[in-house]
């Protein structure tokens, strides 16, 4: 838990100071301030695009050697890049920072196979819950660093005034501040992390029936894994009698056995959950980068002008409802409604609750920085954190159950690449489409100050709220025979999964 820590504040971090960081280097106008926009997201989109290019690498070498190596390599990697961003003394020397910082963020994919590795069905909801919890810390942290730190000559001389190094450099702190905490990561990673790659540990790992090889019954198999749709991947062992009466298991034939990324492009459920999640990353990627250049901004074009520290003490705050929501309020709504209502409800609290909020400030004869203003921002960030960590509990628990369990990391992985693909999209289309209607006189007096972005950005939501439909309902992996979508009469029920059934055929719906 603490490398995702350690990954939330790195990624988080620099969100508040961008925009001023972009200022710094170019040093814009009065007439030149909307193209802060185009920069901003530049820099936010190229970690992501090193992202995109390196989780699949990262994946595949961590099912070689190991997941601890991977990410031990990465940590140390994520600590050089960002001390090299905080020292940048140009534009082009910071965006390299960032993209080779996301070709190092290895641990986005790494870590969440490691998660696949030592759970199984009886605790991945908690166990995901967990990381949920972990990105909220991060993400309360991480603007907060990046906030409070960030110009501190400027912003505290009684105490940083006449220091050479950091009026030279006003956004190092806050990256040094984050490299430590990452350090204390990879220092607990290298005494006490374990290796959990089945194949290098004999399945030895307590916790995980899929690590035993087993379905938590002696003697059990892994079982042959059925899609919903009528995709099949064998798993059986040759001639077993399936003890719930039905003919014996055909034995496996590999001429005609798919490929891993067969089984996978054939689920349905897969290709729709992998569409989900690049419209979801592109919507909030691009959310987070806007919003610290539009409260940047001043009243006369749509903003409210906050400094880098309330910026970053307005997106904090966000965290602490992450926590509870994510503790406290996601598994009841998961065990009541299942995973995949769970997101739907994700992105309605953001549709109508957060994204509606700056434009609306923006036409408000009282805004600017005051107290009606920051009890709006605070209301509206809390809402959507919570909204952005139902959606990414719910999207890992999605691409997780729509695969059999060997095929869990190439699930997570390459899911979380086109997850990738939308957080890389979002903040270069977003801050472009911000700059560009800021103050346009091409376009229509309500859709200008930027509140074109918002309206945009609410379509798309609604838009991949339909895209959901296409989704089958919840629990997709259940105990029972070929196809079936619901379990036999008096399997025992464990949460809103169903506990093993011994030899019996487990089939995962995709």
């Amino acid at each position: 838990m603490l490398v995702f820590l350690g990954d939330s504040i790195s990624i988080s971090v620099i969100f508040p100071f961008v925009p001023f960081l972009v200022q710094h280097f170019f040093q814009f106008g009065l007439e030149d301030q909307h193209q802060i926009g185009y920069y901003a997201g530049m820099i936010a989109s190229t970690y992501t695009i090193g992202q995109l290019i390196s989780s699949g690498f990262w994946g595949s070498l961590s099912d070689r050697i190991g997941r601890r190596p991977v990410m031990l390599v990465c940590m140390v990697a994520t600590m050089t890049c960002l001390a090299v961003f905080g020292l940048s003394k140009s534009f082009y020397c910071a965006l390299a920072a960032r993209f080779t910082q996301g070709l190092f963020s290895g641990n986005v994919v790494v870590a969440k196979s490691y998660m696949s590795d030592i759970t199984d069905s009886t605790n991945e909801s908690v166990a995901f819950t967990m990381i949920g919890v972990v990105f909220g810390v991060g993400s309360f942290l991480g603007p907060l660093i990046g906030g409070v730190l960030s110009m501190p000559s400027e912003n505290y001389p009684e105490l940083f005034g006449g220091v050479t190094f950091l009026e030279e450099n006003p956004y190092v702190l806050p990256c040094l501040a984050t490299g430590f905490v990452i350090l204390v990561d990879f220092f607990f990673a290298l005494v006490s992390l374990d290796e959990s790659l089945p194949t290098l540990t004999g399945g030895a790992l307590a916790g995980s029936d899929r690590l035993r090889g087993d379905s938590g019954v002696e003697g059990g198999d892994d079982g042959a894994y059925s899609d919903l749709y009528g995709s099949t991947v064998d798993g059986g062992i040759e001639g077993e009698q399936d003890l719930s009466g039905f003919s014996p298991a055909p034995a496996p034939n590999p001429a005609k056995q798919q490929s891993p990324m067969s089984k996978l492009l054939s689920s349905r459920s897969f290709l729709v959950t992998c569409c989900v999640y690049f419209l979801f990353g592109f919507v909030f990627m691009s959310f987070n980068e806007v919003i610290p250049i539009w409260a940047r901004g001043s009243v006369d074009v749509g903003g409210v002008g906050f400094s880098t520290a309330e910026i970053g003490v307005v997106q904090s705050t966000a965290g602490i409802c992450t926590l509870v929501a994510v503790i406290v309020v996601y598994p009841i709504i998961c065990e009541r409604f299942g995973v995949v209502n769970a997101f739907r409800i994700g992105l309605a609290i953001s549709v109508l609750f957060a994204y509606p909020i700056p434009p609306l400030l923006s036409v408000m004869p009282w805004r600017g920085n005051n107290a009606p203003t920051w009890a709006a921002l605070l209301v509206a960030n809390g809402l959507n954190s919570v909204g952005i960590e139902f959606g990414f509990t719910s999207v890992n628990l999605m691409l997780k159950n729509c695969a059999a369990p060997e095929l869990a990391g190439l699930s997570l992985g390459m899911g979380s690449t086109l997850g990738l693909l939308g957080f890389a999209l979002g903040p270069i289309a977003g801050g472009s489409m911000f700059a560009a209607t800021l103050t346009s006189p091409s376009i229509p007096a309500f859709v200008r100050e930027g509140r074109f972005f918002f309206i945009f950005i609410m379509l798309v939501v609604l838009a991949n709220m339909g895209l959901t439909t296409l989704m089958p309902e919840w629990p997709w992996q259940v105990d029972g025979k070929a196809q079936a979508a619901s379990p036999a009469p008096g399997t025992p029920r464990v949460g809103r999964r169903y506990a093993p059934v011994p030899r019996e055929v487990e089939l995962t719906g995709q």
